[in-house]
């Protein structure tokens, strides 16, 4: 039963280290086309992480994100390597 408790705490441990820790990540974004330029990263909208796309869902782009995390917010400062799926 030790060990049970245990692996609770160090799983609570976690969930508060990941929610503290500021942090820089990288993950690829799917993005939907606003306006403008099909080629600028600005004339896109990120719509969520391409982890979170369901099978047979194909976004109008895909780019690299670089974020900063802290307390489960984050603030997205570049996108690099847009590749566009859809013409728009």
């Amino acid at each position: 039963m030790k060990a049970r408790s245990g692996n609770k705490i160090l799983r609570a441990l976690r969930l508060v280290a990941d929610i503290a820790v500021p942090r820089f990540i990288r993950e690829d974004v799917a993005l939907a086309y606003r306006d403008g330029d099909p080629r600028a990263a600005d004339s896109y909208d990120i719509v969520c992480i391409a982890a979170d796309l369901r099978p047979g869902e194909v976004p109008d782009a895909i780019a690299t994100a670089d974020s900063f995390v802290w307390l489960n917010a984050g603030i997205t400062w570049r996108l690099s390597n847009l590749r566009v799926r859809r013409a728009p």
